[in-house]
């Protein structure tokens, strides 16, 4: 589930969702912070934060439509 909604964001999107939740700076499992992002996209950290906004709210819309459409089948 969580690969097919990756798959459902832009590439900018995608790039910034995995920078932040799914690498890893070294220093442990700490979520790395947004000037870092920022910095290594030469992005203002406004911006990187927009875009993960962005693309939580995409993912959690796809999500609940998922669980929509699963439970349609479920009653048939």
């Amino acid at each position: 589930t969580v690969t097919e909604l990756l798959k459902s964001l832009s590439d900018t999107q995608r790039e910034v969702i995995l920078l932040k939740y799914l690498a890893q700076d070294g220093n442990g499992p700490e979520e790395i912070p947004y000037q870092q992002i920022a910095e290594r996209l030469n992005k203002p950290a406004g911006t990187i934060r927009s875009d993960i906004s962005r693309a939580m709210q995409h993912m959690r819309q796809r999500l609940t439509q998922q669980r929509v459409q699963d439970k349609m089948i479920q009653k048939k």
